[in-house]
């Protein structure tokens, strides 16, 4: 066999190479623990999820597959789905190893972290640094206040993703491949999460209203009732605003899809979006969308915005489910009534206090927010907003370095040059409708910023790449 005819092979073998690895990471992330779950054996899970999801994605990162990000991806998409199945089968347990496992997978991003600190001249490598020197600040303030095992946690949750963003950027010669993998995981998962929170919220499961029980306990009772029509939908994620976020993200992405797919999958994602009746996220998805149907360049074709309109003209003005239609109009009434809104009043409240913590100048330490603080025998906390929870946990000194270094991040991708391509305006709608939500929660961590941060870094990539 000749020189071409055995490149004319390996060219061959590539498709059939990444079809396999992409159903071994939807194997590995859902189907088996489904069927663990079905074969009455989901206890077994809690460690046989991360460590058989950590050896497969170090097998994705050492063939440089991009199923390594898009195994991330779902990983973050579905692993509270996971969790709750577990916990129907063993028992309640707040604290579930299952949770750390997109955590651990996105953890072998610091190899490319490294080894793209290690070439000469890193564009943007600097604010990256600064975002995790504040971090470790944090931390360490967390340990010397005694919140040790906490503290560690939210290292992961909130460093995680300026690496991982880091990583996307370190691969710019293959990130075409990868934004491909990343965008059929997402439009095809988000598809999934919708139709789930439907039919979650007019029946939800056995291991939904077990969860929802357990989470009351911890005084998490923002999501409603474990009953039909009575919560608000959370589907395969660990709150309303994460499926919110990962939604919003899936429909810029879908805008990119042909007419039928759009038709096919939107009244999916729409109506999830819908019913975890989160405002802020449908507004920031509604700039998203405005945003890439103003840009000239992102190569819109006018099929798909005649299909977004008629889905959305179709789905306000008949209500299939007439109960569904209620709870969203209520909500979305309440837009006009924002004096009465409890929820905006306990954020003002929180920004109003503000100026009164005695700590604003050092800085408390991450895990003053979430359930984490269980770990150290601390009652759990929430905090509804990036800029109060930021100042609060670094102080406001290094909290303006912190958000300084992010803000330095996002203008860069809004002036990098268009002749880059029509990507970066999906990248910016997608960074831009997250960030926008930092005076609304904690969108820079964990789930809630996976994905804004790995645009970010695709965004960033076009520019090392031109």
């Amino acid at each position: 066999m000749g020189v071409n005819d055995r490149s004319l092979v390996l060219a061959d073998a590539a498709p059939s190479t990444r079809v396999l690895e992409g159903l071994a990471v939807v194997a590995t992330v859902l189907v088996g623990p489904a069927l663990l779950y079905l074969a009455n054996l989901a206890p077994y899970g809690r460690v046989l999820y991360p460590v058989t999801n950590v050896l497969l994605a170090a097998y994705l990162l050492a063939r440089k597959s991009p199923w390594y990000v898009g195994h991330c991806v779902l990983l973050f998409c579905f692993v509270s789905l996971v969790r709750r199945l577990v916990d129907e089968q063993a028992g309640w347990d707040p604290s579930n190893p299952v949770l750390l496992t997109p955590y651990l997978c996105c953890l072998f991003a610091i190899i490319g972290f490294f080894n793209y600190w290690s070439q000469r001249q890193p564009r943007y490598l600097g604010p990256f640094l600064c975002l995790l020197f504040c971090i470790a600040y944090g931390v360490v303030l967390a340990m010397l206040h005694g919140r040790m095992l906490a503290a560690l946690v939210d290292a992961l949750k909130w460093s995680i993703e300026p690496i991982f963003a880091v990583y996307v950027l370190s691969q710019w010669r293959n990130h075409v491949e990868m934004r491909k993998v990343v965008e059929l995981c997402l439009v095809w998962a988000g598809a999934f999460m919708g139709a789930y929170g439907i039919l979650q919220y007019i029946d939800p499961p056995s291991w939904d209203i077990e969860w929802m029980r357990g989470v009351a306990q911890l005084g998490l009772d923002s999501i409603g009732r474990p009953e039909p029509f009575s919560l608000r939908v959370f589907s395969t994620m660990n709150s309303p605003g994460s499926l919110g976020t990962i939604l919003c993200v899936a429909i810029v992405l879908l805008l990119k899809q042909r007419a039928p797919i759009i038709v096919l999958t939107l009244p999916l994602m729409i109506g999830g979006l819908a019913l975890c009746q989160y405002r802020s996220i449908w507004a920031s998805t509604a700039l998203a969308v405005l945003m890439i149907v103003l840009s000239r360049g992102a190569n819109l074709r006018p099929a798909n915005l005649l299909a977004l309109i008629g889905v959305v003209f179709l789905l306000c003005s008949t209500a299939v489910v007439p109960r569904i239609h209620e709870a969203v109009a209520q909500r979305a009434t309440s837009l006009t009534s924002l004096k009465n809104d409890e929820s905006l009043e306990s954020r003002l409240e929180q920004y109003a206090g503000l100026g009164r913590n005695r700590d604003l100048i050092l800085g408390e330490g991450l895990a003053i927010n979430g359930a984490s603080r269980r770990l150290d025998k601390e009652l759990p906390k929430a905090i509804d907003g990036a800029f109060i929870e930021i100042p609060r946990a670094m102080g406001v000194i290094v909290g303006a370095l912190f958000l300084l270094s992010l803000g330095g991040l996002i203008g860069s991708l809004f002036f990098v040059s268009p002749s880059a391509g029509h990507q970066i305006f999906y990248d910016r709608a997608i960074v831009a409708a997250t960030f926008i939500q930092m005076p609304m929660g904690s969108v820079h961590t964990g789930e809630l910023g996976f994905c804004a941060w790995m645009f970010l870094g695709f965004g960033l990539a076009t520019r090392v790449n031109a």
